[in-house]
């Protein structure tokens, strides 16, 4: 039995199982790379977290550390909407879907509708060419999902610029091409 990626959280006596976000490929026919590229996909604390604000903190819910060390909280509505995450990250992998490039121009973010809450789903993304580990790699491409949250109506969109289809922005990255797009706006 393998470890899973996060351990459960147990808040206010309910355990909060993050199975489905245990890292997995995907597999993406690239022109670009004249190959089929494993794409390995590993999720970040912020798809079932949001930022900490000591009014939002609830006693006895735990505080949580990012990557980076910074505090986080548990967000029902992400947990809830993280487990729609790994098929939304899969359908990648059709040859059609376009990503955006986001203003800080290092990631990228996929973005679908849903409808409960209504409206846009964010799924921010960076995208990697594997490090090289021995004298086999087993990936091509190391995807890790920084971000994903819906739209709160008060607040202002992501600043997105131009859109670029996943699968040939697997082969730039693959073979080490230039991949800016053009300012594109906000959707």
């Amino acid at each position: 039995m393998s470890t899973p990626f996060f351990d459960p959280l147990e808040i206010a006596g309910q355990t909060y199982d993050l199975g489905h976000l245990d890292p997995f490929s995907i597999y993406i026919d690239s022109r670009k790379a004249g190959k089929v590229l494993n794409v390995r996909i590993r999720f970040t604390c912020h798809c079932f977290t949001m930022g900490y604000d000591t009014a939002l903190h609830q006693t006895g819910h735990p505080i949580l550390k990012d990557q980076g060390g910074r505090d986080r909280l548990f967000c029902s509505t992400r947990y809830r909407l993280s487990h729609g995450l790994p098929a939304i990250i899969a359908a990648l992998s059709d040859g059609q879907t376009n990503v955006r490039q986001t203003s800080a121009l290092r990631n990228w973010a996929h973005t679908v509708k849903i409808e409960d809450p209504q409206g846009p789903y964010y799924i921010f993304f960076e995208l990697r060419r594997a490090a090289k580990r021995g004298q086999r790699v087993k990936q091509d491409l190391d995807l890790t999902i920084e971000s994903a949250y819906h739209q709160d109506p008060e607040k202002e969109e992501p600043a997105l610029r131009g859109k670029m289809r996943f699968d040939i922005l697997c082969g730039k990255i693959y073979k080490g091409e230039p991949v800016a797009t053009q300012t594109g706006g906000k959707r």
